[in-house]
C-alpha cells in the first residue's frame, strides 16, 4: 500500500517538476514502473530463487491438461476441508476484482466525462489512497466487532 502512494506521489511529482501534459506522465509512469519492476524481479530472479527437485512427476498427457486437473483437485480440496480459507481466498478474489474495477471505470469517467488531466487524477487517487488508511483501521474494528 505504501508503495503503491509513493509511487503515484513520485511520479505526481516528476511530472509536475518537468511540466509534461497527459502523455508525457504516462511515459514518465510506465517508465518508472518498467525501471522498478525490472530491477525487483531480475535481483529476485537471481538471487532469491534456488534451484529445487520437482515435487512430483507431470502425470502422462499434455502439461495444460494436468495444470487444469491439479488446479481441480486443489479447489476441491480448499472447498471441502478448509472452511476459513475458502472464504479468505473468495474474499480477496472479489475485493481485488472490485478494486480493478474500480480503479479502470473511475479513470475512464474522470478523463472522459469530467475532462480531467492526468495531474487531477493523479490527486483524486491520492485522496482515496490517503483516505484508505482509516478506513482500513475502521473497517478492522468493524470486523473483529462483527
Amino acid at each position: 500500500y505504501i508503495s503503491m502512494l509513493t509511487f503515484l506521489v513520485l511520479v505526481m511529482v516528476i511530472s509536475t517538476v518537468l511540466g509534461t501534459g497527459d502523455v508525457g506522465t504516462a511515459r514518465i509512469s510506465q517508465t518508472a514502473a518498467f525501471v522498478v519492476c525490472t530491477s525487483v524481479f531480475g535481483l529476485s530472479w537471481k538471487w532469491f530463487f534456488r534451484p529445487r527437485p520437482a515435487l512430483r512427476e507431470c502425470p502422462p498427457g499434455t502439461l495444460f491438461k494436468s495444470g487444469f486437473q491439479k488446479l481441480s483437485s486443489t479447489f476441491s480440496h480448499i472447498w471441502s476441508n478448509w472452511y476459513t480459507l475458502r472464504f479468505f481466498l473468495l474474499s480477496v478474489m472479489l475485493s481485488e476484482a472490485a478494486t480493478m474495477a474500480l480503479s479502470t471505470i473511475s479513470t475512464t469517467y474522470m478523463t472522459h466525462v469530467l475532462e480531467m488531466g492526468a495531474g487531477e487524477i493523479g490527486k483524486a487517487f491520492l485522496c482515496v489512497f490517503v483516505a484508505g488508511i482509516p478506513g482500513s483501521k475502521l473497517g478492522g474494528m468493524v470486523g473483529i466487532a462483527l
